[in-house]
């Protein structure tokens, strides 16, 4: 009888082992991309959202039927309830703000620009009350008594929505990238695995 060469047994145990070892790492390989794309999505692309949303809230609470609608209302018609939307408007203002000065990961840019929008707001609740104490003015006297210069809180408010897209943005990359990195690993492992399989069949 021929005595089997030990050289092929301890190579057929390799392959066998390789051929799981590297099975194992390709599974582990797709559930590692798996849960740190979960990872990505709940921890970046949430914050976003979030800023997305407040954002969204602060325009909503200074444009049209918010703070300066009711306020220009105020000074043409004199109306108090005019006054009384307003300081509702302020307190949803004022309520949005705090929330997105709380993310956890806002930048000193961010905060620089939504305190610029909290000053410009805050000039129109300084001269509300002027309004409302000098009701016996005319629109137009009144008009040129309390203008308030809002261009600041405009520039501010385009460049957070330009940053918000642009973070929009850089996730999209970001997640891109790691679908290519997945990818070529994943097809390099499947290749050595193939290999030890084909390996372990001829042996």
């Amino acid at each position: 009888m021929k005595k089997e060469n030990p050289f092929f047994t301890y190579l057929f145990v390799f392959s066998i082992i390789a051929f799981l070892v590297t099975l194992y790492l390709n599974f582990e390989l797709e559930y590692n991309y798996i849960t740190n794309n979960q990872e990505l999505v709940d921890g970046r692309v949430k914050e976003t959202n979030k800023r997305t949303l407040y954002l969204y809230e602060l325009k909503g609470e200074i444009g049209y039927l918010g703070i300066i609608h009711h306020f220009k209302n105020f000074v043409l018609r004199k109306d108090l309830k005019y006054f009384e939307r307003f300081q509702l408007r302020l307190q949803e203002f004022k309520e949005s703000l705090k929330s997105y000065l709380k993310i956890k990961d806002i930048t000193k840019l961010e905060s620089l620009k939504l305190k610029i929008i909290e000053q410009t707001i805050n000039e129109y609740g300084d001269k509300i009350h002027m309004i409302k104490k000098n009701l016996d003015l005319n629109p137009l006297e009144l008009d040129k008594f309390v203008k308030v210069d809002d261009t600041p809180a405009h520039m501010a408010i385009n460049w957070l929505n330009e940053y918000l897209n642009k973070r929009k943005a850089e996730e999209v990359k970001l997640l891109q990238q790691a679908s290519n990195n997945f990818v070529f690993r994943a097809k390099v492992l499947r290749g050595i695995t193939f290999f030890f399989f084909i390996l372990a069949k001829a042996v």
